[in-house]
């Protein structure tokens, strides 16, 4: 046998465990996640290793070198695509939850839920409506905002100033709202949108949290089960996402109107309130 009859059927059996018997085109992850446990790992190393030692030709050897890092890509990637939801505690659209904005970790934005289908959705009937004319200082309806859902409450964004609502999925009953009041801060902001909504998170043991970005570039936390603001995020809850951002050296962003070069120092303004 050749020193390349040694490499070549290490590589083909490499070859075979990543394409056989699926493929990167409409993979199943849960089958290729059991076909990478550890024996399956130490399989690929056990029968390339011993001809890798053995092979002399540097070409073959960066070959195999390569081999060995895209099963290792491949080997990270799927446990991590596969196996976050599971591993970080957070709820999944498996029970008809919609936890994220794009459905799941993954931004699959796909739900298994099924019983509304081609045969049925034209009987379909409205269920209960709400109103956002009262989330804001003027009477407008705005809701732009894509909802999450967990244990059956809807968390969105909505109104001209942005408030922050728990729905009952069921009969559409506001649970809680919030608010924010930034005054002049909010009344300049370039975007005095409703939102595309709200971030939902959980450590799994009870802290359950919505987060969300007001109009005058504040990230808040709320507690999602009554929406009060959590005093231990941030300060007091709150988040300026606009402290720290320069363009240069002593040069800094003025907290409402949002221009640069302001000086703290000589500009005894609105700028130096929060």
């Amino acid at each position: 046998m050749s020193k390349h009859d040694r490499v070549v059927p290490s590589a083909c059996t490499t070859l075979r465990f990543l394409h056989s018997p699926v493929t990167l085109r409409g993979i199943n992850l849960w089958k290729l996640r059991r076909k990478l446990q550890p024996k399956n790992w130490c399989l690929v190393f056990r029968c390339g290793w011993p001809m890798y030692q053995k092979g002399e030709q540097t070409m073959l050897r960066k070959a195999y070198r390569s081999i060995l890092a895209l099963v290792s890509l491949v080997v990270v990637w799927a446990w991590m695509t596969v196996g976050v939801s599971s591993q970080t505690g957070q709820p999944s659209t498996a029970n008809g939850e919609w936890p994220h904005y794009t459905g799941d970790l993954k931004g699959t934005r796909y739900s298994p839920l099924d019983q509304i289908n081609a045969s049925n959705f034209n009987k379909l009937e409205v269920a209960w409506h709400f109103k956002t004319d009262n989330l804001g200082p003027f009477p407008e309806y705005k809701l732009e905002g894509t909802p999450v859902m967990v244990k059956g409450v809807l968390y969105t964004t909505g109104g001209t100033r942005r408030s922050v609502v728990a729905l009952d999925a069921k009969t559409g009953e506001q649970i809680w709202a919030h608010s924010l009041r930034e005054g002049k801060r909010a009344a300049v902001a370039p975007r005095q949108l409703s939102g595309r909504g709200v971030a939902y998170w959980t450590d799994g043991k009870g802290d359950e949290r919505v987060l969300y970005i007001t109009t005058g570039y504040r990230l808040v936390a709320l507690s999602a089960k009554t929406g009060a603001m959590i005093s231990s995020f941030g300060k007091d809850g709150i988040v300026d996402l606009k402290v720290g951002v320069v363009k240069g050296v002593n040069e800094q962003i003025d907290l409402e109107t949002g221009e640069i070069g302001y000086d703290p120092q000589q500009h005894q303004g609105p700028g130096s309130r929060l």
